[in-house]
């Protein structure tokens, strides 16, 4: 996988998935708008992030079509160990949406 610096603070990120499930870690998933984070593997190298914005599998599973941050390159991913997926942000709107009073949808 091609990982060249970013510009982005991974810290924050929401792991939602790593490793590969056949040596019995956990199955990443992702839907279309989640952000996926690659670790920089040397001191001084950022972490790569861009925009999932296709998803190989039904069930969410790579690889993925992913756009990155730096330079809006798209290419196809499959995520390493060094992978991470930040589920993409709710919007505010649906945030602060009321549930409905009396049953109905």
């Amino acid at each position: 996988m091609d990982v060249r610096p970013g510009n982005a603070d991974a810290a924050a990120a929401t792991v939602t998935g790593s490793g590969a499930g056949r040596r019995g870690g956990p199955i990443m998933q992702a839907t279309v708008g989640d952000r996926l984070v690659v670790r920089g593997h040397n001191v001084g190298e950022h972490d790569r992030i861009g925009e999932i914005i296709e998803i190989g599998a039904s069930d969410g599973t790579p690889p993925y079509t992913v756009r990155w941050d730096e330079d809006g390159h798209v290419g196809l991913v499959f995520p390493g160990p060094d992978a991470t997926v930040r589920p993409a942000a709710v919007p505010a709107a649906a945030r602060h949406r009321r549930p409905r009073r009396g049953g109905r949808p």
